[in-house]
């Protein structure tokens, strides 16, 4: 297991230093919010949201704060954020 780590770390270096960005392909699925960061995971458009709207982020206290901790649905509709 260790090893198959230290290739995946190898080859994203190599991908760094050609400045192919692997995250930019990949996309987290939300569930149920409680292992997704809410400003720091992109969950719900092409970059995170923290990135998107960097003001708003400087005013959170809580960076760290997972989408279960900031929306609450009903459904498929967003009800509230928090």
């Amino acid at each position: 297991m260790a090893r198959a780590c230290t290739k995946a770390t190898e080859a994203a270096s190599e991908l760094d230093d050609l400045d192919f960005r692997l995250e930019k392909y990949l996309v987290k699925v939300l569930g149920q919010g409680d292992k997704t960061f809410f400003w720091k995971d992109r969950w719900l458009c092409d970059s995170a949201l923290k990135d998107m709207f960097p003001r708003l982020y400087s005013m959170e206290s809580s960076k760290k704060c997972l989408v279960l901790d900031r929306v609450v649905a009903a459904g498929s509709n967003v009800e509230m954020w928090d």
